[in-house]
Parts: structure tokens; sequence; C-alpha cells
């Protein structure tokens, strides 16, 4: 059967097996869950205001606005104000002493603004991580709840597990991962397998009964941060309520379930007007 791009921003998955990873189940499994978990999603959002040129030195300058945060899920998503967080980020190659200069500069421009807490990252991305992990961090601290990060999970935390839209890595022999086309909504659910290096808990969910290939959610935790017992339970529970959470409001549904939807829309609104931020930095320059 050819499955049609129906949705031009979904990326393919590329069938390689660069992780070793082995199955603890079979490879699609009933689930009748009755546990619940009260719920808190964490996302963050990038925009990019305007490129700078030091015209003396030829360097480019790149300034962003980056915001991370997080929803409890009660009766509706709810923000969380208090794990709310709002960067100005500037990204360059820059010189040390041009470097030094141009903070000066633009801290005595810009004191009291919108742009007077600066941050440097080699990598916009690798920052915007930083961020969501920092909220995912205070609301571990802050909340008795299952935490649903967005993306790959790097940094091992206690209730929390990630949350991966895009399939680029099978993880399963192609044979195994074309049985996932059995997965019943609300009712089955892959396998929970390793993934090795690091070794991680990973397991499938179906969202919806579009194309199985492009309904499809992979979540994960780090095996150090539950039992096998415990992790099942999670995996029972997700595979049941997710796919109530679907948005179908979202042009990138299903994937972007309501709640993150909501966040995202939320956070992009606290980053500020976008022209107010580019007129300030001109004025300056």
């Amino acid at each position: 059967m050819f499955y049609f791009n129906f949705r031009e921003d979904y990326e393919p998955f590329i069938p390689s097996l660069s992780t070793v990873s082995y199955l603890k189940e079979d490879i699609v499994t009933s689930v009748s869950s009755n546990s619940f978990y009260e719920l808190i999603f964490v996302d963050g959002v990038m925009r990019k205001e305007l490129n700078i040129v030091i015209e003396e030195s030829l360097t480019n300058i790149s300034v962003y606005s980056i915001g991370a945060g997080a929803v409890i899920l009660k009766e509706e998503p709810r923000l969380i104000d208090e794990l709310v967080e709002i960067r100005r980020v500037v990204v360059s190659d820059m010189t040390d002493d041009i470097r030094d200069r141009f903070l000066s500069e633009w801290s005595l421009r810009f004191k009291n603004t919108i742009f007077e807490n600066i941050e440097f990252f080699s990598d916009i991305t690798n920052g915007l991580r930083s961020l969501e992990e920092k909220v995912a961090k205070s609301a571990n601290k802050r909340y008795n709840a299952l935490i649903i990060l967005d993306g790959p999970i790097q940094v091992i935390f206690k209730n929390v597990i990630g949350l991966v839209k895009t399939i680029r890595e099978m993880y399963l022999e192609r044979k195994d991962f074309l049985e996932l086309k059995k997965i019943e909504v609300s009712k089955s659910r892959s396998g929970i397998f390793i993934i090795d290096r690091p070794r991680k808990y990973s397991w499938y969910v179906r969202l919806n009964y579009e194309p199985w290939i492009y309904s499809l959610i992979r979540l994960e935790a780090f095996e150090s941060s539950f039992s096998f017992e415990e992790i099942k339970r999670i995996a029972d529970f997700t595979a049941v309520f997710l796919p109530m959470l679907v948005s179908p409001f979202d042009k990138r549904t299903p994937q972007n379930l309501a709640p993150v939807s909501f966040l995202e829309k939320t956070l992009k609104t606290l980053l500020g007007n976008s022209d107010i931020i580019k007129n300030i930095v001109r004025e300056g320059y």
C-alpha cells in the first residue's frame, strides 16, 4: 500500500538501526489501564528576530527569542505561570574582544528593557533544550505528577518521560516495526524495548487511525529512573489516555497534542511583539 505525504511538515522516518535495542515484551501488547497520572507537559518555542552584521569585522549576529513553560492537565490545560522562562538569546561567532564590547554596548542601550538578560549559546537548539530541561526540573520539584517533556530526554529525572513526535529511527527490526500497524488506538501499544547508549525504556503509541506510519509517537524514559513494573503501568496509561488529547485544530495533528498546542500558542504570545523587538534593536545600531 502507498501512503502519500499528506502532511508536508512531517519528516519521514529513517529506516536505520544506529542504536542497539531489544524487546522486553511482545511486539504488540494489549493494555487495560486502571492507573491514572496527573500530567504536566513541558515544551518550548523559538523565534528568530533578526540578523545584525558588524561591518568592520563582517561578524554575523543572530538575535532569537526563546521560551519554555509547562501546562498541568486537570479538567483543561492550565499554564503554570511560575515555571515560564523567556530569554533573548544572541548567537554569534564573534571574537572575544568584539563580544565583550558588544555586550557592554548592549547592556547600556537596553538596560531595564526586555534585553536586560543576555545569554550566549553556540547552538540555539541546545539553548532551548536547556531551558526546557530547567522547566522540567522545577516542575519535578514542585509537583507530584508525571512530566512529559517534548523530544528525546537527555537528563536523568525521576517522573519524566520524553515524547518524540517525529519517528526518525525505527529502533526495531524492519519486520517488527511493520507489526506496529496492528496497534489499536487506546487498546494496545508496542512492547517496551531497551535502547542502549544510554539505556532507556521506549515504546510506541498510536494516536488515531490515520495511516499508521503517520499516527505513531515514541515515548522514552531512562531505565535508571523507573522499575520495569512502573514503566509498564506508565506505558499502558499513555496508550489509553494520550489519544484522547489529539487536537483536531492543529495542522501538526495528531502528534501535537492539545495541551502542547495550547502551551506553544501561549508561549509565542509571551515572547512579545516581534516588530517591537526588531525596532528596539535597530534603534540602537
